[in-house]
């Protein structure tokens, strides 16, 4: 009768039929946890579940019992599973390559479009560059000189869709670097900031990340950042206190 029950019950399991499960116990987390492994794995390898056999390779190795497969055939099919994994590791290469190159192209459309619609607007500069901005207040204080220049802003790093990506704002904390670790598009638009200034960049993929940005922004994206320039600091002096 145990016996039984415990076959119907896996059928109840692998027919996708919803089952109870008690998650009190550490022991009922671990078999769960071991059970999602294991369905991830044959999902991605492409292996057809078999019922029986899976319920019988469990059961005999619970019970202690010999592996009902010779030492030949588990080499053979150790062989298997490694080809399967081969195959299946390069087809989800392959399907990540094939939307990478989907959302490049999309992307730089995107872009491109917006950019193109936004140089018409009529508070917008251009650079010799392609960088865009709009001086939402201008400054009065030190204006940096150089690349090497360290600077102290507040920013919000948003993509054309509005979807913010980073933001010094949230964080509660202005960041401080030199303008030469950043992206093109920031090292040319702040040095044309004063301190006090806040002005709101367009700036193009090539500009920006290009096809190697972050996941959270993805690739030949065009990005608009919102930056305050807080302070200008004198490269030489902070050395100098070094």
């Amino acid at each position: 009768m145990k016996k039984i029950f415990a076959t119907a019950s896996l059928a109840v399991l692998m027919s996708g039929a919803a089952v109870a499960v008690d998650f009190k116990s550490d022991d009922a987390k671990i078999n769960y946890m071991i059970g999602s492994d294991v369905g991830r794995y044959l999902k991605a390898s492409e292996t057809t579940f078999d019922e029986a056999a899976f319920a019988k390779g469990v059961k005999d190795a619970i019970a202690g019992r010999d592996i009902a497969l010779t030492d030949d055939e588990l080499k053979q099919v150790r062989m298997i599973m490694q080809k399967k994994q081969q195959a299946a590791q390069a087809k989800m290469r392959e399907e990540q390559m094939k939307k990478f190159e989907e959302a490049k192209k999309a992307n730089k459309e995107k872009s491109e479009a917006f950019l193109a619609k936004k140089a018409k607007e009529k508070n917008i500069k251009k650079t010799d560059s392609g960088l865009m901005y709009e001086v939402l207040k201008e400054g009065n204080g030190k204006q940096p000189k150089s690349a090497e220049d360290t600077v102290v802003v507040h920013y919000r790093g948003t993509t054309i869709d509005g979807k913010e990506f980073d933001s010094s704002y949230k964080r509660g904390q202005p960041a401080t670097f030199k303008l030469n670790q950043v992206i093109k598009g920031w090292t040319e638009g702040v040095q044309l900031m004063k301190e006090g200034a806040k002005y709101r960049f367009y700036i193009p993929a090539d500009l920006a990340y290009g096809e190697n940005a972050p996941p959270a922004i993805g690739p030949n994206q065009a990005l608009i950042f919102e930056v305050e320039l807080l302070e200008v600091k004198d490269v030489a002096k902070d050395t100098a206190k070094k």
